[in-house]
């Protein structure tokens, strides 16, 4: 029973992926059907945009800086970054923080730049399997002790596998689709987004 639901799982995530190759398809630098968002969402794109084009069903949201979605045991985390339109009118040395942010999104409005996707503890390399079968060989790791991330790469999306140790094996949970753009300012929103293992991993990734 306990192999059935594992397969079933595999499945469900596989079938995730699937749907990121339905996107114009091309070839970008270290690694192939890695595209500028996931599915049909790009980075920046307003909240508007993205509740319409979201996987699964709308759980939660803020209308600012997350929204959560679930189809079946797969949830869906869509995060935005949210400047405050006070703070372009605030003090000169906050307005020049703010003008240094990478992303073009202007203030008040909200731009997708992650999607997480969480399931049931899966084993590692049954995972990772899923993964290759969608964007080939990964272009970097930091597994040690069985823990640590499994990195695909291209110029505009980092794409990441977590790793857990449990019983000295390695298993997955939650696959993370970054924004490039906004490993540069993540300081801001790391501790709302990422435990502290995957805050040190993402902080080795900056450019």
């Amino acid at each position: 029973m306990k192999r059935l639901i594992i397969i079933l799982f595999c499945l469900a995530l596989g079938n995730a992926l699937s749907a990121q190759t339905a996107v114009e398809k091309k070839e970008p630098a270290g690694g192939k059907n890695l595209f500028d968002g996931y599915e049909k969402v790009k980075w920046n794109d307003p909240i508007a945009t993205v509740k319409n084009d979201v996987v699964g069903k709308i759980v939660y949201t803020d209308d600012k800086k997350v929204m959560i979605t679930k189809d079946g045991d797969l949830e869906y985390v869509y995060g935005f970054f949210y400047k405050e339109a006070a703070a372009q009118a605030g003090a000169p040395e906050v307005k020049e923080k703010t003008d240094k942010a990478s992303t073009s999104a202007p203030a008040g409005e909200s731009r997708l730049f992650y999607v997480s996707i969480k399931f049931p503890y899966l084993v590692m390399e049954d995972v990772r399997k899923k993964m290759q079968e969608r964007y080939g060989e990964p272009t970097g790791e930091t597994l040690k002790n069985y823990q640590g991330a499994i990195i695909w790469e291209s110029n505009k999306t980092l794409i990441v596998l977590w790793v857990d140790q449990y019983e000295k094996k390695p298993f997955s949970r939650k696959i993370s689709y970054i924004g490039k753009d906004i490993i540069k300012e993540l300081n801001d929103y790391q501790n709302q987004i990422f435990n502290a293992t995957e805050i040190e991993i993402l902080k080795r990734l900056k450019p």
